[in-house]
């Protein structure tokens, strides 16, 4: 069965083929072509962790692209850490899936890669979708449309260099204490997530205890200090110790022995991740006091025995000018006074001023600000030197 959409700019119905049409027409050889088509017609924004780029793309949202099979534009928000998630209508975040190191030199090898990842690894298929429709019909209905389209990057790799008339946009911190905030931003929003209820906790614990389970702890690497990554890899390759398969059973005990599991006791993500990954490599119960228990629970702690990550988060960090991103490059006070919105308006018609653009992101600061004192987070201070952010400090 096919699919229709009225079309805004042009008032007539695309019609758009069933799920096995799309796959006849849609060939290795079509998507390289239709890459080539629709290339000027792409905005690539590539951004620093923490810069608040999914946000700033759902506040011109509005502008681009959405999807041809269902109406909504936004993607979603969570109350609780002020964290937002844009969709990616066309590439299913491809470009932000850790797909930096593949051998693409052209077009051809693009889609190729762009097929075989909507077909197994999308983030729509592992989330539900269970199927190619969802890419496949955006990606042929709009090679049918004038609109545009913002595609996010965190690495800007080789294969940008073949969008030659797109429009690249990068976002960078531009001072160290702007990259102190969002290093700040990125490793406490994503990483101490709260938690405060018994139902929402054992069910994070049993989701959390099987992506250890299946992905192992490579993929834990960036989180935990060193010393101890080394530790529990050394544990992990050590065939004297078996991988606990009950790990989250005996998590679940520790916390209930600390009380940690009751309506309206705050536990952090990364503490039960912390504790999951130290018990899955160790065949005994591990045993902690109270004050272990309650420093791995403090958000203070946490931020001081994780670095400032100097590189990644330095103020001109050259990774994102790289292949034409330099040419529009931005820092945290052009989001402040607004001034990157000229390169999302070059060939769009924003439906956000830059007055309303501004005070949305007032918002988006203030909001983080509020985030860390509900979690206690009192470290580092001066690093929010903003003048809308001071004085909620001092409240």
């Amino acid at each position: 069965m096919s699919r229709r959409r009225l079309v805004k700019d042009s008032e007539k119905i695309i019609e758009i083929p069933s799920e096995q049409e799309l796959k006849i027409i849609i060939t290795v050889d079509w998507l390289e072509d239709w890459l080539k088509r629709v290339s000027k017609r792409l905005v690539f924004f590539s951004y620093v962790g923490g810069c608040g780029g999914e946000y700033i793309v759902n506040t011109m949202q509005e502008s681009f692209y959405s999807t041809a099979l269902e109406p909504e534009k936004w993607g979603g928000h969570n109350a609780i850490n002020n964290r937002h998630f844009s969709i990616d209508h066309l590439f299913d975040n491809f470009f932000t899936s850790g797909n930096e190191d593949l051998d693409i030199e052209n077009f051809n090898d693009l889609a190729r890669e762009l097929l075989k990842y909507f077909s197994s690894t999308s983030d729509w298929a592992k989330n539900g979708g269970g199927t190619i429709h969802y890419c496949l019909s955006n990606i042929y209905h709009f090679d049918m449309i004038k609109e545009h389209a913002i595609v996010r990057l965190h690495m800007v790799d080789k294969c940008m260099a073949l969008f030659e008339d797109s429009v690249k946009i990068s976002l960078i911190p531009g001072s160290q204490q702007w990259g102190e905030y969002t290093y700040i931003a990125q490793i406490l929003k994503t990483t101490m997530v709260p938690l405060y209820t018994r139902e929402d906790k054992i069910s994070y614990i049993n989701e959390e205890f099987g992506r250890i389970r299946d992905d192992g702890i490579e993929d834990y690497q960036w989180f935990l200090f060193k010393s101890l990554f080394v530790k529990l890899k050394i544990n992990a390759e050590n065939n004297a110790i078996t991988k606990n398969n009950w790990a989250n059973d005996l998590v679940i005990k520790i916390l209930d022995n600390h009380n940690k599991l009751d309506d309206g006791v705050m536990l952090f993500s990364h503490t039960i991740t912390l504790l999951l990954l130290e018990q899955y490599y160790n065949k005994y119960e591990i045993r902690y006091t109270t004050h272990e228990m309650n420093m791995k629970n403090n958000v203070n702690n946490f931020y001081k025995e994780h670095k400032y990550d100097h590189e990644w988060h330095s103020e001109n960090n050259n990774q994102f000018q790289t292949y034409g991103f330099g040419e529009n490059t931005y820092t945290m006070d052009d989001v402040i006074n607004g001034k990157i919105l000229e390169s999302f308006s070059k060939n769009v018609n924003l439906d956000i001023t830059k007055s309303m653009f501004t005070n949305s992101m007032k918002d988006w600061f203030n909001n983080n600000v509020e985030f860390y004192k509900q979690i206690g987070f009192t470290c580092r201070q001066d690093a929010w030197n903003i003048e809308y952010c001071q004085d909620l400090w001092s409240e």
